[in-house]
Parts: structure tokens; sequence; C-alpha cells
């Protein structure tokens, strides 16, 4: 599973190069989320060192994002699947026109470190009957 924290800058680490059969590929990240089906993509650069071993991506979790420059706006929180996709467009942002699916799974989006959640108890009906 993907952790992606709103408003941040995100490192994924997978392993594509396994099942790609590209030599440079391109990936395409595709995500939906998983109540009101909404799909986003964004084009990530692999910045491995090893991509043989794993492949490793900073994905920017942010409003207005360009697509282009591994940003991508996920709302609201909550639980997406993705799929990659290997191609060899640079531009290209169609899951439909890329060439090859090459890992689909589960990512969680979590919301930032400054949103708070405030209860307020009701008094209404405030007791306890046990009888």
């Amino acid at each position: 599973m993907i952790l992606i924290n709103k408003g941040t800058n995100n490192v994924v680490i997978l392993t594509l190069t396994e099942t790609t059969q590209r030599p440079y590929p391109t990936y395409l990240f595709e995500f939906i989320n998983r109540q009101s089906h909404q799909s986003t993509t964004c084009i990530a650069t692999d910045t491995s060192e090893y991509p043989d071993r794993y492949n490793s991506f900073e994905i920017v979790e942010i409003a207005n994002a360009d697509p282009l420059l591994s940003e991508v706006e996920l709302n609201p929180e909550g639980f997406w699947d993705y799929k990659v996709y290997a191609q060899d467009s640079l531009t290209n942002l169609i899951p439909a026109n890329a060439d090859e699916l090459v890992e689909t799974g589960l990512a969680y989006v979590a919301g930032t470190a400054d949103t708070t959640y405030i209860y307020t108890p009701t008094t209404d009906n405030a007791f306890v009957y046990n009888g």
C-alpha cells in the first residue's frame, strides 16, 4: 500500500522494473477514488540509484497540481486504487493511451498535520438509565 500525505512531497518505493518490458520507460500513475471513482493521473520520474532492484518516485500532493511534474491533487482523503503504466511518451496523461499496465494496488491519502478534528459533546439526553 502507498501512503500519500496531503500537501507534502511523498517518496513512493515500488518494484516496477521486473514487470516492465521497455528498457527506459516513463511511468504514468493513475489514482482512482474508491467512493467517487474520480480518476487523476501524473507522470513521475524514477529517481532510484538501483532501478533493477527498486524504483523510487517523489509524488507531490498539492492543490492546482501540474501532472507532468509528478504533482497530483487527491481529494478527498481516504482510500484510492492506483495503477502504474509504462510508456514511451513523456506527456501522455491518458491511461487508455498508455502501452503497458505494470502494477495495481491500494493507496491511502492522509490529511496534513494541521488537520484538526473537534468533538463537541451534546448535553441532550446526557443521563444514563440502568433499570
